[in-house]
């Protein structure tokens, strides 16, 4: 009997001490984790090996920065290593035979001097040329040939050198653009004659003064017809005779020409001369002789007349000053 009343009381123990555990169990699965209640250590990130910094290098890839450089080169290498000149450009003209050619035509442009030499210019050589402005005839030339420089739309300057003998019919015509024409005058004791054939400066409308060269002994017909901005000309002591219509044109005349001293040694005023002209004065030499038809016709403004006194009879074409 007693040992049955142990046996169950120990029983009872062992179903307490299983519902303990059991409870305890519970608890511990519900309740707050260990970790939320300890302080957390604070974290460290991993540090790894740095490499060192580099020293920046100017310009190139990394093909180059890895690569050695070069040795600077000598300032007398370099000049070595420098490209070849391009050649030079052939040059515009030559002379052959006492005669000037085109050699390089691309070149004929702006400003030009032409070639050092004995030559004459041919005829017509730079007719109708829209882009040459200016030009220098060297000495040595002694003719330019008939309208060698007609129509150069562009043309503004003209020199011509003391070696000139002869300028041909219409060497300069129809140069609207031209203003300056310089003939350089010799040294030398004793004038070398010069000719101009008929319209050497016919149309040329933007030229306004002129200085004609001694040696000069006769203007010739049109040489200034249509010169409708002529102001100043100065003709030369050699100078002789003014052939007709030397500064008329009918449709554009020599308006603007308001005064014009004629040379001591003039003989002969030819025809129509200096009609419609815009003349205000005019004294005539006492060696003039000839006055032609017309000579100083239509120049409306013309109020003193002055004839020096002549050893020599006269003789006046009909309305000549009318």
């Amino acid at each position: 009997m007693h040992d049955r009343k142990s046996f169950i009381t120990a029983l009872c123990r062992m179903a307490a001490l299983m519902a303990l555990a059991a409870c305890l169990l519970t608890s511990c699965a519900s309740g707050p984790s260990t970790e939320s209640t300890l302080p957390r250590a604070p974290s460290i990130a991993p540090t790894t090996p740095t490499d060192p910094p580099k020293k920046e290098e100017k310009g190139g890839d990394d093909k180059k920065n890895t690569e050695p450089s070069e040795p600077e080169k000598p300032e007398e290498d370099k000049k070595g290593e420098q490209e070849p000149a391009s050649p030079e450009p052939e040059p515009a003209f030559e002379v052959k035979n006492g005669v000037l050619t085109i050699r390089n035509g691309d070149a004929i442009k702006g400003e030009i001097q032409l070639p050092e030499g004995n030559y004459s210019i041919p005829d017509r050589f730079f007719s109708g040329n829209d882009k040459i402005t200016s030009v220098s005839i060297p000495s040595g030339v002694a003719e330019i040939g008939k309208a060698a420089f007609y129509n150069c739309t562009a043309l503004e300057r003209v020199v011509l050198p003391p070696t000139l003998k002869l300028l041909n019919a219409g060497a300069f015509s129809g140069c609207k653009k031209l203003t300056e024409v310089v003939f350089i005058q010799s040294n030398a004791a004793s004038t070398q004659q010069i000719t101009m054939e008929a319209g050497v400066f016919y149309g040329c409308s933007a030229l306004r003064s002129i200085v004609l060269p001694e040696g000069l002994v006769t203007l010739p017909q049109m040489t200034f017809a249509g010169c409708t901005n002529l102001q100043n000309v100065t003709l030369p002591k050699t100078l002789v005779e003014i052939e007709e219509i030397a500064f008329s044109n009918t449709e554009a005349p020599c308006k603007s020409l308001e005064q014009i001293e004629l040379p001591k040694n003039l003989q002969k005023i030819g025809a129509h001369a200096f009609q419609n002209a815009g003349l205000t004065s005019i004294e005539i030499p006492e060696c003039v002789t000839t006055i032609g038809e017309s000579a100083f016709r239509g120049n409306h403004k013309l109020n003193k007349i002055d004839f020096q006194e002549s050893q020599s009879e006269r003789t006046l074409g009909a309305y000549a000053f009318a």
